[in-house]
């Protein structure tokens, strides 16, 4: 008899929004710790530079492609705002209005993009 009181005392004394807020707030401890632990691991990460576009001349030698001259400034990673080798080649043909971009002439002057971090007055 003694038992099957406690129990009947313990299940009135259950209070079930009690229970469903206590069950949140540990969910809530949880993930704030999950979050705090992850933290310094984004922390840690270098931040990008603001890359800033500017543009420069070259001149083409003898041999020199659309293709080499792009694959040669994306190497040097001056054209690193690039997203792949063509999107550059085509800028670079739109910026000096080349009609057929499989024809250049040994010493002519080709204005190409370029992205830095520096700041150039």
């Amino acid at each position: 008899m003694y038992r099957s009181f406690q129990i009947r005392i313990a299940w009135e004394r259950f209070n079930l929004r009690k229970a469903f807020m206590t069950g949140v707030l540990v969910l809530v401890c949880c993930f704030s710790a999950l979050f705090a632990t992850a933290r310094p691991a984004i922390a840690g990460k270098k931040q990008q530079e603001e890359l800033h576009k500017y543009y420069m001349s070259i001149t083409v030698r003898q041999g020199d492609t659309l293709w080499s001259i792009a694959e040669d400034r994306l190497n040097n990673e001056t054209a690193s705002g690039y997203k792949n080798l063509r999107s550059y080649i085509k800028e670079i043909i739109s910026v000096n209005q080349l009609k057929d971009g499989n024809y250049l002439l040994a010493g002519q002057k080709l204005i190409v993009p370029y992205y830095s971090t520096a700041c150039k007055n």
